[in-house]
């Protein structure tokens, strides 16, 4: 029995040093860190608690790092990859304001033109908000519920949903997000008056036909010449 001993030892001192197999930089990210910080520190009405979230910056730093080890390759389904970059670009936003919060507006950072600055590293690149948002988000899946699913850090953004996006859930949780943020205050809309939020004027491209857009989500048939008159953005924070 006792002869047997020292080669138990060995063994078990062997799987001590096994190597940790990482993985794979083009499998999918796990969520749910990012999902319990958002349950944590934003509210149902997608405002946000960033002194709460400073508070707990590592753990968001790690939540970014933890996704964007990862990139998204052909093997990753459409719904995968909006997924993917839609949770990037908000959790590196939250990450953004966190970090130099106490602040009125994320314009005051980097003169009002943060969303040019490389910052954001996926697999060997790294991207700028706006890359995120106008040359992949937009400009590959050209779906305009996206821009509701986005969010900014300013008050007149689409509220920032207070979960994580999920790709078996994308495109209900889209159309939520589309419909809710249509029916909110940043937006009034009847047949004959359309007081809407500068994203529609801004982005109008992407919305083809504007008021068979708007009456796929609201149920209200705008008349062909109702006045359009486009709400001032406020870019206080969200919080």
């Amino acid at each position: 029995m006792h002869t047997a001993f020292p080669h138990i030892i060995i063994l078990l001192t062997g799987l001590l040093f096994l190597p940790v197999i990482a993985q794979p930089m083009w499998a999918q990210p796990d969520y749910s860190g990012y999902d319990n910080l958002l349950r944590a520190y934003v509210r149902p009405d997608g405002r946000v608690d960033y002194n709460g979230l400073k508070s707990k910056l590592s753990a968001l730093r790690e939540t970014c790092q933890s996704m964007t080890r990862h990139h998204p390759d052909d093997a990753w389904t459409r719904a995968e990859a909006m997924t993917f970059w839609i949770n990037v670009y908000n959790a590196s936003t939250l990450l953004l304001v966190a970090e130099h919060y106490p602040i009125a507006s994320i314009l005051e950072l980097d003169n009002g033109k943060t969303w040019q600055i490389p910052r954001v590293r996926v697999g060997d690149r790294t991207y700028t908000l706006d890359q995120i948002e106008k040359d992949i988000l937009i400009g590959k899946f050209r779906d305009p519920r996206i821009h509701f699913a986005i969010n900014c850090a300013a008050i007149s953004c689409p509220p920032l949903l207070n979960r994580a996006y999920r790709p078996e859930a994308i495109d209900r949780q889209l159309d939520e997000r589309t419909r809710a943020f249509l029916q909110s205050p940043h937006n009034a809309i009847s047949a004959d008056a359309l007081r809407l939020s500068e994203i529609f004027r801004w982005y109008s491209a992407d919305f083809g036909d504007l008021r068979s857009f708007l009456q796929s989500y609201t149920q209200v048939n705008p008349h062909p010449n109702a006045r359009i008159e486009y709400i001032p953005y406020k870019w206080e924070l969200n919080e």
